[in-house]
């Protein structure tokens, strides 16, 4: 496809409320995301009724700012929709509230201008996140300035991956790891992905924010263990790597999590102040996390006969994972791609991405067959 198809994306799945402008499926013109951490901070985790409430309050805005960010320099506001092509929706899977809110605006959008709708899986959205590249700086965040980063050690060039893109010439396998999942899909081809091991219990994400909680740190979880490893050692202590001594590529942190709990619960009893040992328990507690999601994927790629291995989801923005994985994959002659960190979390990019797909594969429809979904199907 030689012409320039550009998309619309909103994406409102979980706790973001995000609408971003992107060309052929990797150049983002704008990605704006309006998070709602600050919001459900206090309760430790998500409010899904509190989520829904932030997203229709939000959804317009953000959907305007994208616009604005992409086309500066077109007036009137009205005119900024005939620059688009088509239109794409995150429908499934997530909180069906936070869902209904995205999908009514995509699908009034649609109707109103007469623009095709595509409905996107939230998951391909975290796999197709790997093909996003900056135009610019243009990306812009509502609570943090996004900067373009080089990351040489794990993406390849812009050519390269444009190019996979397109044609998708070898199979690949992606870990898609994040509050609400642990996957690990082999994908062939735009129409081929495969569901091949998930967790069995705890995503990782969501055992990084009890962990979180069990040491007393803020919420998300993720990087609040991060920070706090940083200073600690994580030989210290011993934890368990789920599932590892079963002939399975399934994940398991719900062990993991009730393994720190009761370490903390001995360590009190034995009258040591916890956050001394925080640090510590952090670097340990995480160091079983990335164990496991490094070499389940690796024995994945092996075991399908694959070279490429893809992160994406809110726990690849994790440096330590990331370079645990770079290490790794060398040693096991494969290719290890993972996102730019910005797009890892929640985004409307990367439902462009996944949406560029389907365009490709001619597959889109009429705004009134498009519904949320719980659990979406794993294809464009």
């Amino acid at each position: 496809m030689n012409k320039q198809v550009t998309i619309l994306a909103i994406e409102s799945s979980c706790d973001e409320t995000s609408a971003a402008v992107v060309v052929n499926g990797c150049q983002i013109l704008s990605c704006i995301v309006s998070s709602q951490i600050p919001i459900h901070q206090r309760f430790g985790g998500v409010v899904p009724e509190i989520a829904a409430r932030a997203h229709v309050e939000q959804i317009n805005t953000v959907i305007e700012q994208a616009l604005c960010a992409a086309y500066p320099i077109i007036k009137p506001r009205e005119a900024l929709i005939k620059e688009i092509d088509y239109l794409a929706v995150t429908h499934g899977p997530g909180l069906i509230g936070s869902l209904l809110v995205g999908v009514n605006a995509a699908k009034t959008l649609s109707m109103v201008f007469n623009k095709p709708l595509i409905p996107v899986n939230h998951i391909l959205g975290h796999v197709y996140s790997n093909f996003l590249q900056e135009q610019e700086n243009k990306c812009e965040m509502r609570n943090a300035k996004c900067k373009s980063i080089e990351n040489t050690n794990y993406n390849n060039s812009s050519d390269t991956l444009h190019s996979a893109f397109c044609i998708l010439h070898s199979p690949f396998i992606t870990l898609v790891a994040s509050g609400g999942h642990t996957d690990l899909i082999l994908t062939k081809g735009h129409n081929n992905h495969q569901l091949i091991a998930q967790t069995r219990d705890d995503a990782a994400g969501e055992a990084f924010d009890k962990a979180a909680q069990l040491l007393s740190l803020s919420y998300p979880g993720g990087p609040s263990i991060a920070k706090s490893a940083i200073n600690g050692n994580p030989e210290i202590y011993n934890l368990p790597r789920g599932l590892s001594k079963i002939h399975t590529l399934d994940f398991s942190f719900s062990g993991l999590k009730t393994a720190l709990s009761q370490l903390i619960n001995e360590k009190r009893k034995s009258n040591i102040n916890i956050p001394t040992i925080a640090p510590d328990l952090a670097s340990s507690f995480q160091e079983s996390i990335i164990d496991s999601l490094v070499s389940k994927t690796v024995q994945a790629a092996i075991k399908y006969d694959v070279k490429n291995i893809f992160l994406a989801g809110g726990v690849a923005a994790n440096t330590r994972l990331r370079t645990e994985f770079a290490n790794t994959a060398s040693l096991n002659n494969l290719i290890f791609h993972a996102p730019l960190i910005e797009y890892c979390t929640d985004n409307a990019a990367m439902i462009g991405a996944a949406a560029y797909g389907s365009v490709l594969l001619k597959h889109y429809e009429s705004c009134y067959d498009v519904n949320v979904t719980r659990e979406a199907e794993l294809k464009l």
